[in-house]
């Protein structure tokens, strides 16, 4: 599961006037609720954007359920990104963050091992990241430069792993970061900004347009077919009320040559994308008196032969 939670210390009541009573906006109202969300689905790996009350609740609250999870704060931010596995299914065996020194991003790393039912050899270990890149439509540079950075992190630290990437891109499919991921190279033209408001969005562009190149090593695709995505990802249309542009953000992508049915020990197969409950689009706007998040969770269910 990818899911981006909305940071409580981004709940600004102006932020999202549908809600009512303002209330429903204070934590002890939204982090109950963002817990049952996470455990609803049953999920047994969960990547979190905007993650904060990070020690003091989340941590032990998934503890409480049968998660431990490791957590990187954003540069200069309250939230972060967190990856939780269940006890029962998986240990750690190492993992790594890495700080893009751009806008506060950052991205995190696990490498998890199944645990062994049986006493015999040790199961084939997977990698885990997860990373929110900038919000800033207008901005889709510092995107790309964050994602060529953790990607190539991905590249150098998981080997040959098999591997999931999950993340917050603010990105439509269409959109020179998307590609970039499922591609593994594009070329961008942009105009560098000389100032931006990281609240309202409003940004001044200079008068140089550089041309870049960006690329990584991995061989990745979305776990969401492109030909589903307008069905797959809600959260653009449910979220107009308060969001001044559209995104595409949460994302599940495994690795290119992901096969169905296949026994190699070790290999992914994915068997399909969970259904997520469709009550979500009644709701005017998110987050909501009943909805905790601005955005809905994406969760794909995998095969790891071991």
């Amino acid at each position: 599961m990818s899911f981006n939670m909305l940071a409580q210390c981004y709940t600004r009541s102006e932020f999202f006037p549908n809600v009512q009573p303002k209330a429903e906006l204070k934590w002890n109202r939204r982090g109950p609720k963002i817990v049952d969300e996470i455990l609803r689905y049953s999920p047994d790996i969960v990547c979190l954007q905007e993650c904060d009350c990070w020690s003091d609740f989340m941590l032990p609250r998934m503890q409480s359920n049968g998660f431990v999870g490791i957590w990187k704060q954003k540069t200069g931010k309250k939230d972060g990104v967190a990856i939780l596995w269940k006890t029962e299914k998986f240990k750690m065996l190492n993992h790594e963050s890495v700080e893009y020194n751009l806008k506060g991003g950052v991205g995190i790393i696990a490498v998890l091992q199944p645990n062994s039912a049986s006493g015999g050899d040790a199961p084939p270990a997977l990698c885990v990241a997860n990373t929110h890149l900038f919000w800033n439509p207008e901005m889709e540079y510092v995107k790309l430069k964050q994602a060529q950075l953790y990607l190539n992190m991905i590249s150098s630290f998981a080997a040959d792993l098999p591997l999931v990437v999950c993340g917050d891109l603010n990105s439509m499919p269409g959109s020179d970061c998307y590609s970039l991921f499922v591609k593994g190279r594009v070329t961008h033209t942009y105009t560098p900004v000389v100032s931006d408001d990281e609240v309202s969005g409003q940004v001044e562009g200079g008068r140089e347009t550089i041309t870049e190149d960006f690329s990584h090593p991995l061989t990745l695709s979305s776990a969401y077919d492109p030909p589903l995505v307008k069905n797959s990802y809600h959260m653009w249309w449910l979220t107009l009320d308060t969001k001044a542009f559209s995104t595409l953000t949460d994302v599940c992508i495994v690795p290119g040559n992901v096969q169905r049915g296949n026994n190699i020990r070790g290999l992914f197969c994915l068997l399909g994308l969970v259904q997520m409950t469709s009550s979500r689009s009644q709701e005017k706007s998110l987050p909501s008196s009943r909805y905790p998040s601005d955005h809905m969770a994406c969760m794909a269910c995998m095969a790891f032969n071991i």
